[in-house]
């Protein structure tokens, strides 16, 4: 946002002296100042932390699979909320934009115009600029994060941001469409009403949050029952994810677990001692806790 906004107003930094040019540059953008010194601090901290080292290690490959990687989970994003309701937001969206910037170029000659053009621009360089910041990032990190709607959040913000400003504009300007606000309402009402939602699952889980929770305080209550009698080991039994259990992976129960589920035990005081936990891998556990997905019956429309 600062360096669009530098850019924007260059005739004004230009026109006078360098020095009352970076005066002005601090007095009228002081904030995006301090957020960007912040940022930069906050990169410098996490580039620096043991996950960031620890994941940075596990990325492997050449420049091209590592952007194809990326590329191939973004259609895991699609999964994870609602691939055809997002694409088609994003479409509607573009259009919107593209009208918007059309009217304003076309209108060029009014202030009003010229601002709306400015504040639309500068949405989509943010956008751009997120988009190219996080692929750099997971280019580095790993590609899986940008499956995640929290971790594409920058992008998806200034998508909708860009979008909402735009429409504002066209609302404003073109008295025409005005008219269908009220019939465009009813239908999104309709649509959001009358849909069949089913809970998505999150991206490193096949399981719905109710199953989740389940297993999770299954896995604690164990720990906790041994803390109670006094142990210093025990052995806790999860579900069986794979046939072959041996295997360190197992997820989201891998064996590596264990140490990090006593710690955080043990950090919220939910028990005294450390105990040693081993997780052990039982196919009757996910026949005990997980949902029969191979007989169900179809879901019926809700009226």
């Amino acid at each position: 946002m600062l360096f669009l906004n530098i850019i924007f107003d260059k005739d004004k930094w230009l026109g006078s002296s360098f020095v009352k040019s970076i005066n002005n540059l601090f007095k009228q953008s002081w904030l995006y100042l301090v957020i960007l010194c912040l940022w930069l601090i906050s990169i410098i901290f996490e580039l620096n932390g043991q996950r960031a080292s620890n994941r940075t290690a596990m990325v492997k490959g050449s420049l091209k699979e590592k952007i194809d990687g990326i590329f191939s989970q973004f259609g895991q994003l699609g999964g994870s909320t609602n691939f055809k309701f997002m694409f088609a937001l994003s479409i509607l969206i573009s259009i919107v934009v593209v009208v918007s910037i059309v009217r304003s170029v076309m209108q060029s000659s009014k202030t009003n115009s010229n601002i709306s053009l400015k504040i639309i621009v500068i949405g989509l360089g943010c956008l751009l600029i997120s988009f190219m910041y996080l692929m750099l990032v997971y280019l580095k990190v790993g590609n899986t994060y940008a499956s995640r709607p929290d971790a594409m959040w920058p992008v998806i913000f200034f998508l909708l941001f860009t979008g909402i400003l735009s429409m504002i504009d066209i609302l404003q300007n073109i008295s025409n469409i005005k008219v269908f606000v009220p019939l465009v309402l009813v239908l999104e009402g309709l649509i959001a009403f009358n849909f069949n939602y089913l809970p998505k699952y999150p991206i490193n889980s096949n399981h719905d949050g109710t199953t989740i929770y389940r297993v999770n305080k299954y896995m604690i209550d164990q720990i906790v029952r041994a803390d109670k009698e006094g142990k210093s080991k025990v052995i806790v039994k999860v579900p069986l994810e794979k046939a072959e259990a041996d295997v360190p992976a197992n997820w989201p129960h891998p064996f590596v677990m264990g140490q990090y589920l006593q710690d955080t035990l043990y950090s919220h005081r939910m028990i005294r001692s450390r105990i040693h936990v081993i997780l052990k891998p039982d196919k009757s556990v996910s026949h005990k806790l997980y949902e029969n997905k191979s007989d169900q019956q179809p879901l019926t429309p809700i009226e």
